[in-house]
């Protein structure tokens, strides 16, 4: 663990501060000792996510990948009854990319985000599209909107925007003037982005699964080392606030098949797991839900 964090926020530092770091990881691992579907796994989890933040092959994955591993720490902290900045890891990090608005344990919008409107509005500039509403700062544009949200589900997608431009910049050239538009306009979009454009920006063809932390797209040799971070995702795991919409959302899809609306997709039989996770572990997500992953009806 210390290793990946190292390479992925501190290469140039000093032994003593290794070392350090190295003490307080078995820490921060052994935190999660205590729970059997974590014990194992996390620590593993942790250092695939930071792996996989610094050189993984999908641009929007890693920076998912990225905020997957913060939160993995923060939440060992958390688990380990000691204050978050008590640990000199945490600190390096808050002080590399501090949180503006905190959200939840180890998520919320941070200065990386606010850096990556900063991108976004710059692409919007360069295209001529004025989609962006006019604002001194990225900071003031996002953090007046953040304060504005009254509704969880509406926090989630502000905190993956750093991951979201990632994916939009390393596409930009690949997309149509229409979807460069479309891929600006978040602010102003009244619906999600089609499949299509979707599948150019992020690499996966569903916006809300992305979103949710359920379907996050990576080579097949990725996948294959990452086995146990692949399997908290795909439990949804690190879904949060999304698991009530997500949960919802593979009730309708399982209504519309038993009605004759064709095959259920890849991400919503991986929804299927997050339920079946909820009911093994006692926390039923939604029995409705579950009701109908498992019984159909």
């Amino acid at each position: 663990m210390a290793n990946a964090f190292v390479q992925l926020l501190q290469p140039e530092a000093s032994a003593e501060t290794r070392q350090k770091i190295e003490q307080e990881m078995v820490e921060l691992g052994g935190a999660y000792s205590e729970n059997e579907m974590f014990a194992d796994r996390m620590p593993q989890a942790f250092v695939q996510a930071a792996s996989l933040a610094h050189d993984g092959s999908v641009p929007a994955t890693r920076g998912v990948m990225y905020d997957l591993a913060r939160i993995i720490l923060v939440n060992g902290a958390d688990m380990s009854g000691k204050p978050e900045d008590s640990f000199e890891t945490l600190r390096i990090w808050n002080a590399a990319d501090p949180i503006r608005e905190e959200f939840l344990p180890g998520m919320g919008l941070a200065q990386s985000d606010i850096d990556a409107l900063d991108r976004l509005r710059a692409l919007d500039v360069a295209g001529g599209y004025n989609a962006m509403p006019p604002a001194n700062s990225s900071e003031e544009l996002i953090v007046t909107a953040w304060r504005g949200m009254t509704n969880d589900v509406d926090k989630v997608f502000p905190t993956k925007l750093n991951a979201y431009v990632d994916g939009v910049e390393a596409n930009w050239d690949k997309l149509s003037p229409e979807e460069q538009k479309r891929a600006v306009s978040i602010f102003t979009a009244e619906d999600f982005p089609k499949p299509e454009l979707t599948k150019k920006m992020l690499g996966a063809d569903d916006y809300v699964f992305w979103l949710g932390t359920v379907l996050l797209p990576m080579s097949d040799e990725e996948e294959k080392a990452s086995k146990e971070l692949v399997h908290l995702v795909d439990n949804g795991v690190f879904s949060g606030p999304m698991e009530k919409p997500l949960t919802d959302l593979i009730v309708a899809m399982r209504q519309k098949q038993s009605a004759g609306g064709g095959d259920l997709s890849g991400a919503t039989l991986q929804l299927f797991r997050l339920n079946n996770y909820g009911a093994a572990m006692g926390e039923m997500h939604s029995w409705e839900a579950y009701r109908y992953g498992t019984m159909g009806y």
